[in-house]
């Protein structure tokens, strides 16, 4: 009976240490996939900057409408990335991502269609401006470098 009850203290004791044991691995893997999770956000974001700065270059540079309406589709891909990668940090950062591009499309839903690239320059300049400063105000908010 001795045996028994030795036996029985023995595998308790060696469970809690086994437990203990692995808290310090759990929360490393939780710290890693959050690290993992804020750094595939900054990427995307950095992409979404880079897209969105194109957009602005084709405008400067007298591009055609459809290019510029090209590069939009090319923008709202590259903002599908950053939607998807925020879901895994807080919610302050993932709502002012979603608020910035939900702006953005108002503001380029706001150009007539029949305008001409001379006519709608300003307000893509000013909306790929006013997301600009909503995604670098972001980057800074998620840490992204």
């Amino acid at each position: 009976m001795t045996q028994t009850l030795f036996s029985s203290h023995t595998m308790r004791r060696a469970g809690i240490v086994l437990a203990a044991m692995s808290l310090p691995l759990l929360a490393a893997c939780s710290s890693d996939s959050v690290e993992d999770s804020s750094a595939e956000f900054c990427n995307d974001l950095t992409t979404l900057e880079a897209e969105v700065t194109s957009m602005k270059s084709l405008v400067a540079s007298n591009a055609t409408l459809e290019q510029i309406q090209d590069q939009e589709d090319v923008v709202a891909d590259a903002w599908s990335d950053v939607r998807d990668s925020a879901e895994n940090l807080n919610s302050a950062v993932s709502d002012d991502a979603e608020s910035a591009a939900d702006d953005f499309q108002s503001a380029l839903g706001d150009i007539p269609g029949d305008a001409t690239l001379t006519e709608a320059a300003p307000q893509y300049d000013a909306a790929v401006e006013a997301y600009l400063q909503s995604l670098a105000g972001i980057s800074s908010e998620a840490d992204c470098a």
